[in-house]
């Protein structure tokens, strides 16, 4: 019998009291069923995975805004995981030469933390910035006093060569941070900068992409460091070039393809669980894909670029009239020519 590890402690005590309910005829019996009784856990799980934390009980906020928590009874310590929310893009400038630059990716961090039963702890969760001529940056990601996470810089307005958003970092508390991955810039003749992957439990999130050539827009980047290339979003797995950075098996997506979001069936229970995807694929004649858990994938001409996946920055949107994806949670946004991509909202998870 297969039980979700999760839930073990509950399996157990009904078994338990339905052998305490049971009359056995005699000590052998007893005996034989206690060597008999046996539960086997199972978990599929991928990349950066943490373990189950106390009694495996989790809550997510994914939704900007301030939210209270109250710990339940007996519960003295939390896992408390997060990161702030990505910068959003820039936009086409006052010249058609010029595009926008991308944001940065936001700040990840992860730590135990003591509590008391029965107290209240404010959450907030950072908003992602908003993409435009005038872009904003990711907002910081909190639980209570105890550990912030800071959003990812902002991209800029198109005006020749402009750098990407930074990063996000610089927040304080827990027991391990990793920062956000730059956007990528723009280039004196015009190019658009994708959108910086957030960082993870795996490591600094991967830069967007600048300049991919005179027929490639730049894909996203993704987390665990996988940078965003000429097309193809990066991935936790692997850098994203004219094909996309691959998943967890090694498969690579080219053209309209979206990189698969789980080809091992992992048990992913929140943002930032584990992560097993690949990043998105490019194609000039159509809209940039959306990764799994990398990053989109970059647009030529008239479509949307693609759409980053969960911790991935958005696919820029280049040549004449292209619009750049968004981030996915707490990546940044894609620069754009005619729109640039918003960054993704922030998270937290707190484990008990």
């Amino acid at each position: 019998m297969a039980i979700r590890s999760s839930n073990m402690r509950g399996v157990l005590s009904r078994i338990g009291a339905l052998a305490a309910s049971t009359s056995l005829s005699s000590a052998a019996d007893q005996a034989a069923a206690q060597v008999n009784l046996s539960v086997t856990s199972t978990q599929v799980v991928g990349a950066g995975y943490l373990g189950i934390f106390g009694n495996g009980q989790y809550q997510a906020w994914t939704t900007p805004g301030t939210y209270n928590w109250v710990a339940p009874a007996g519960v003295t310590r939390v896992r408390a995981r997060g990161a702030g929310g990505g910068g959003g893009g820039g936009s086409q400038g006052s010249s058609t030469a010029n595009s926008g630059s991308g944001g940065g990716g936001g700040e990840y961090a992860h730590g135990v933390f003591t509590v008391v039963p029965g107290t209240a702890y404010s959450i907030t969760i950072g908003a992602g910035g908003v993409a435009g001529n005038t872009p904003t940056a990711g907002g910081t990601t909190s639980f209570a006093t105890r550990m912030t996470m800071m959003g990812g810089g902002a991209g800029a307005r198109g005006a020749g060569a402009q750098p990407g958003g930074a990063g996000g970092t610089g927040g304080a508390g827990g027991d391990y941070r990793a920062p956000g991955g730059a956007g990528g810039s723009t280039t004196a003749n015009g190019r658009t900068g994708s959108g910086g992957g957030a960082g993870s439990q795996l490591g600094p999130g991967g830069a967007g992409a600048s300049d991919g050539g005179s027929s490639n827009a730049q894909g996203g980047g993704g987390v665990g460091g996988g940078d965003g290339g000429p097309g193809g979003g990066g991935s936790a797995f692997g850098t994203g070039r004219l094909a996309a950075g691959p998943d967890i098996v090694g498969g690579v997506f080219t053209g309209a393809n979206g990189g698969a979001n789980n080809p091992i069936n992992a048990s992913i229970l929140f943002p930032f669980h584990s992560f097993t995807g690949g990043g998105g694929g490019f194609t000039s004649a159509l809209g940039g894909s959306s990764g799994g858990n990398g990053a989109g994938g970059g647009v030529y001409n008239n479509n949307i670029g693609g759409q980053g996946g969960i911790g991935g920055g958005g696919g820029s949107g280049d040549g004449t009239a292209g619009t750049a994806g968004a981030g996915g949670i707490a990546g940044g946004g894609g620069g754009g020519y005619s729109g640039g991509g918003n960054g993704g909202a922030g998270f937290l998870v707190l484990e008990w």
